[in-house]
C-alpha cells in the first residue's frame, strides 16, 4: 500500500498435502517467495508487451490481425483487430474442434488452428472470454512484428529491467521443483458450477491440473496460462502499473500507455463465456461497483483472475497492488 509492503504472509503447504498425496510425502510450507503458476493472469503480462510494443511503435492494436497474421483472414476473421483480442471481443473464445489437449505446446501449431476454424458467429463482436486462443495470436503477431518471441520481449521490457527472478512464460532453466503443485480441490468441483467453468476455460478441472503438471508445461511459451512467478514479483508488477509505469526508478512503459490499457474498452456486457456480467480493458479484467472481482466498490481496479482462485491486481482508489 502506497508502495510499501504492507502484508507478506503465505497460508498452507506447496507441495505434499494434497487429495491424493501418499500421507508420508514430503509436505513443503508454502512461504511468500515459492514460485506459482499464474495461468489465465498471464493475459495481463502477455497484454502489457502489447502495449508496450505499440507505444514503441512496433505495431498497431488497431490494425486488423491480418495485417500481422495474413493467414488469419479465412472464415469470417478478416475485421477482427489487436484491440479485439485483447478485450475479449474477437469472436474466437474458445477452439472448435476440441478442447484444451497436449497440442497446447506446440504453438506453431495451435496458431495454424486458430487460422483455419472460423469465428464463432453467435460471440462475434460480442463479449466472450478467450481463456486460451486469443494469447497465441497475440503472441505470434509479436514474434512478426518484432522477430522475437514473447518470452525475448518480456526478458527485454520487463523482467531484466525490473530485475525479476522467476516471472517467465514457464520456467526454462530454473528447478521446476521450487514450483508450487497444482491440484484439483474443493467446492467448485459440484454441479452446475463445474460445468459452467469447464465450458469457460475450454476444458475439465482435471486436464488443466495435468497439463501444468507435465513438464512441456514449464518449457513452452502459453501466452494466456503459464507465466510463473512469485507473490512480491507479482504485487511489484502490479505496483508499477499503478505507479503510471515506473518502479524504483525504472520507467517500463509511459503514463498514457498504462492509462490507455487500463481503460475499460466498452461497456459492461454479459460474458458468453464466462457466463456473468464483465468489464475488460484491453488486457485486463476490471474491477467494478457495487461489487466486483475484487471486492466491493473497486471500479478503478484492474488485474487479473487465474483458474479460479488466483487474484493478482491494483486498485487505485485504495493505493494498493
Amino acid at each position: 500500500r502506497h508502495g510499501k509492503v504492507l502484508l507478506s504472509r503465505a497460508l498452507g503447504h506447496s507441495h505434499g498435502h494434497g487429495p491424493g498425496d501418499h500421507p508420508q510425502a514430503e509436505k513443503r510450507l508454502m512461504t511468500a517467495d515459492t514460485p506459482a503458476c499464474l495461468f489465465s493472469t498471464s493475459k495481463a503480462v502477455t497484454a502489457t508487451i502489447i502495449h508496450i510494443l505499440h507505444e514503441q511503435g512496433a505495431l498497431d492494436i488497431n490494425q486488423r490481425v491480418v495485417e500481422y497474421i495474413p493467414e488469419f483472414y479465412q472464415k469470417g476473421k478478416g475485421a477482427i483487430t489487436i484491440a479485439d483480442v485483447l478485450s475479449h471481443r474477437a469472436g474466437f473464445s474458445g477452439f472448435t474442434r476440441r478442447g484444451v489437449t497436449t497440442e497446447i505446446f506446440d504453438f506453431d501449431h495451435v496458431v495454424r488452428v486458430l487460422c483455419d476454424q472460423g469465428a464463432e458467429l453467435h460471440t462475434k463482436g460480442a463479449v466472450a472470454y478467450h481463456a486460451v486462443t486469443g494469447g497465441y495470436i497475440l503472441g505470434e503477431i509479436v514474434r512478426r512484428a518484432t522477430g522475437e518471441d514473447l518470452r525475448q520481449n518480456l526478458h527485454k521490457f520487463i523482467k531484466k529491467p525490473l530485475g525479476f527472478e522467476w516471472f517467465d512464460y514457464g520456467a526454462p532453466g530454473k528447478d521446476r521443483s521450487l514450483i508450487a503443485q497444482n491440484y484439483v480441490t474443493g467446492w467448485p468441483n459440484i454441479f452446475p458450477f463445474r460445468q459452467l467453468v469447464e465450458y469457460a476455460i475450454g476444458s475439465s478441472f482435471e486436464t488443466i491440473v495435468d497439463l501444468a503438471r507435465d513438464a512441456r508445461f514449464y518449457t513452452s511459451i502459453i501466452p494466456s496460462a503459464n507465466m510463473v512467478a512469485t507473490a512480491p514479483e507479482v504485487a511489484q508488477f502490479f505496483q508499477m502499473l499503478l505507479s503510471g509505469g515506473e518502479l524504483n526508478g525504472v520507467r517500463i512503459m509511459k503514463e498514457e500507455t498504462v492509462r490507455r490499457m487500463t481503460a475499460e474498452a466498452g461497456n459492461t456486457w454479459f460474458d458468453r463465456r464466462l457466463m456473468m456480467p464483465m468489464r475488460y480493458s484491453q488486457g485486463f479484467m476490471l474491477g467494478n461497483s457495487p461489487l466486483g472481482l475484487y471486492g466491493p466498490d473497486t471500479k478503478q481496479a484492474f488485474g487479473h483472475l487465474g483458474f479460479m482462485n488466483i487474484l493478482c491486481w491494483a486498485d487505485a482508489q485504495r493505493d494498493i497492488s
